[in-house]
């Protein structure tokens, strides 16, 4: 029998070990990753804003053909975060030349909250995008989802200027989801401008928060007492004679077939006005003052002033009242 060379070999195999051109002591070469980011259109106008370029800002939006009221990747309008950020110039751009909505809202927050809220420190600067924004149109009277107003924003970051040009125009009673009006926000930040200057206009420092508290409370929790100094101090209260409120005698319908009535002659009918003026609070003032109804009709502003009403929004109230 003659002698062969036979070469043995293992039977095929699916093993990832018999790799025909591999072997476990080559050098594996790594391929670099992919980079699959991609720079949306939007990237380049929100750089340029955020870094305050009005130059970069106009030439995006020329070039995207942008409508500036859209939002923009997904959250604020242009217009809502240059006046966050306060870029007075691109807010100037949005609303004079391309006609921004100075009302857009995003998730209930406004431009004009926005300035009153803004990160810039310049009160000059704030103070000019608000008056732009009023001018165009911007609504004061709305709120958030916290039911937080612009007027209260302004008054609780100090904005003096923001809070006068507002004054006449906001309601001071109106208050947040946690039942605060806008002088609990100017005390909460110790804004003694602030205070003053809604004291002064006759806001009511009395109501209570959802918490059950005064902001005279408020102020007196967190040490405040410059705040307390401008508070008005509680007065005794005066309650009004219950014979001065309806009609209870022949005296009272007739009062003057007698010689001498303690009630004023048809109080009752001041009593009734008031209240449908919503200016009942002040009834006291004529009860105290025992002002008859004809003397009530023929009020004047100073008359007003004489008998106690010191706040001129309150006289203007009770005054068109009469006149309606």
């Amino acid at each position: 029998m003659s002698n062969r060379n036979i070469i043995y070999r293992p039977p095929d195999s699916d093993s990832e070990d018999d790799y025909d051109g591999f072997s476990f002591g080559d050098d594996i070469i790594k391929k670099p990753p992919r980079n699959y980011w991609h720079k949306d259109d939007e990237q380049d106008l929100y750089d340029a804003l955020m870094d305050g370029s009005l130059d970069g800002v106009r030439q995006q939006v020329d070039l995207l053909n942008y409508n500036v009221n859209q939002s923009l990747k997904g959250g604020f309008t242009l217009l809502l975060h240059a006046c966050k950020q306060g870029f007075l110039d691109i807010v100037e751009y949005l609303v004079l030349d391309k006609k921004a909505d100075v009302n857009k809202q995003i998730d209930s927050v406004t431009p004009l909250m926005n300035v009153c809220d803004t990160h810039c420190k310049d009160p000059l600067v704030i103070d000019k995008m608000a008056k732009l924004l009023l001018q165009h149109g911007a609504i004061i009277n709305v709120a958030d989802k916290y039911g937080t107003t612009p007027f209260m924003l302004a008054c609780k970051n100090g904005h003096t200027n923001i809070v006068r040009l507002m004054l006449d125009e906001v309601s001071f009673d109106a208050f947040d989801n946690q039942g605060c009006t806008p002088i609990f926000h100017a005390i909460e930040n110790n804004r003694s401008d602030i205070v003053k200057l809604l004291v002064e206009a006759g806001v009511n420092y009395k109501i209570a928060n959802r918490k059950g508290y005064t902001p005279i409370q408020v102020a007196q929790f967190h040490g405040f007492y410059d705040l307390l100094e401008l508070l008005p101090k509680e007065k005794e209260a005066y309650i009004v004679p219950s014979k001065f409120l309806a009609y209870n005698t022949l005296r009272d319908y007739i009062p003057r077939i007698f010689l001498k009535s303690e009630c004023p002659e048809y109080f009752q009918e001041i009593s009734t006005i008031l209240l449908s003026i919503g200016m009942e609070q002040f009834l006291e003032y004529f009860a105290k003052g025992k002002i008859t109804l004809a003397q009530f009709l023929c009020m004047t502003d100073e008359k007003l002033k004489e008998l106690g009403i010191m706040f001129p929004l309150y006289r203007m109230k009770i005054m068109k009242g009469l006149l309606e």
